[in-house]
């Protein structure tokens, strides 16, 4: 694949609305909450919004338009919801190869800080299923019908929708191998978090306060890892 399906962007950010530029409304006004789910565009947040908008002489709708969005000034492009990593791998690449280049890509943003919805650039952070949405892009994969833009939606929750991807083969916990995508949820089995095995007793993740190399545990408070990973790649 030489191209990941292009997405629009630029959505108009409501009540629930989540990702990178929900974190950049919530920076402008001092507000952020980089470890929790305390990132999305919620009442709080949509209350400074409206007496920005009240004191600019904007239509006082609470909600961000593009027209709130350019007086906010935040520095990004109200279509930076679009963001997405290009392939770096030809046609002919192999299983291996591409299973490679998604670690490599995922690896490189260690650091990166915790974004609720977020699937980068670098500076504006990702969650668990943003980086590794963007790492399987590329490693020359595009998991349709899942996207950027749909990962901010309000109840849209990518780490479900790769657990349950048709094209990705599903493995024994106990067999998995490096590249494989760990999954965990609840005792009911309801997906919360995925991160990338990288075959050593160690996975890849963005949890906590920034995204990072992490020892495998079978367990994250109530969440329990998830008796299938799912394989991308061959």
């Amino acid at each position: 694949m030489t191209s990941i399906t292009p997405v629009t962007g630029g959505v108009t950010i409501r009540d629930g609305w989540n990702g990178t530029r929900v974190y950049l409304i919530r920076k402008e006004f001092g507000i952020d909450a980089p470890t929790s789910k305390g990132g999305t565009y919620d009442a709080a947040t949509r209350a400074k919004v409206l007496a920005f908008q009240q004191q600019h002489g904007l239509p006082a709708t609470g909600i961000v338009d593009k027209t709130t969005w350019n007086a906010l000034d935040t520095g990004h492009p109200w279509t930076a919801d679009a963001y997405q990593v290009a392939p770096r791998l030809p046609l002919s690449a192999t299983p291996a190869q591409r299973t490679a280049t998604m670690i490599e890509y995922a690896l490189s943003q260690k650091g990166s800080r915790y974004t609720w919805g977020g699937a980068g650039p670098y500076e504006l952070g990702f969650d668990c299923s943003g980086l590794v949405l963007q790492a399987i892009y590329a490693a020359g994969y595009d998991p349709q019908p899942i996207s950027v833009v749909k990962h901010a939606e309000p109840t849209y929750r990518t780490s479900q929708q790769l657990y349950a991807h048709r094209n990705f083969a599903s493995i024994p916990l106990e067999q998995r191998r490096r590249g494989d995508l760990i999954f965990f949820g609840s005792k009911a089995g309801v997906v919360h978090h995925v991160a990338i095995d990288l075959g050593d007793g160690t996975m890849m993740e963005a949890y906590g306060p920034t995204a990072g190399v992490r020892r495998y545990t079978p367990q994250y408070g109530s969440s329990y890892v998830l008796p299938y990973v799912k394989r991308v790649f061959g």
